[in-house]
């Protein structure tokens, strides 16, 4: 059985990126990988130095990190 998880980010010119990708209940790898990206964006938002950029891949979306205001999953 599939569930979607879906992603929504607001960047910092305003705009707003909306993503859902469909994925397998009994796949606990995905889960984990989508926690792990949450981690990783929460780290680079709370620094105050941050000076390099990333990127993320969201389904088919790639978003530069340092363009981010805010960001949520849900599913």
């Amino acid at each position: 059985m599939k569930k979607k998880v879906t992603m929504t980010c607001i960047l910092k010119s305003g705009g707003t990126i909306t993503e859902t990708v469909k994925v397998d209940r009994n796949n606990d790898r995905v889960f984990k990988a989508i926690d792990d990206m949450r981690k990783s964006i929460e780290s680079y938002l709370g620094r105050s130095d941050a000076k390099t950029s990333g990127n993320i891949t969201f389904g088919r979306t790639t978003i530069c990190i340092s363009e981010i205001a805010a960001i949520s999953f849900k599913d």
